[in-house]
């Protein structure tokens, strides 16, 4: 039989050991809701640094900067649009 906790969906299995084993916390998102720049002080090997700068690089789009080649002079993308039907 489950735990009477984990049945409602109220497993607190994870905060417990986080407490009873006092693990350290690594907030990696910023007060802006995106992932910080730095990465954590637990990420110390160099393959885990790149796998978390992969992660908080910026999204690379077209819509980035006004000057993309995609987009007319307005600044408004043009790229993957069907022209408008309306005159």
């Amino acid at each position: 039989m489950a735990h009477a906790r984990a049945v409602r969906g109220l497993d607190t299995t994870d905060v417990t050991w986080w407490r009873e084993l006092r693990l350290a916390t690594w907030p990696v998102i910023g007060w802006d809701g995106r992932f910080r720049a730095e990465p954590p002080s637990g990420l110390t090997t160099p393959a885990a640094r790149s796998a978390y700068a992969a992660l908080a690089a910026p999204p690379r789009t077209p819509h980035a900067n006004a000057s993309s080649s995609c987009c007319a002079p307005t600044g408004r993308c043009t790229a993957n649009r069907a022209p408008s039907r309306t005159p």
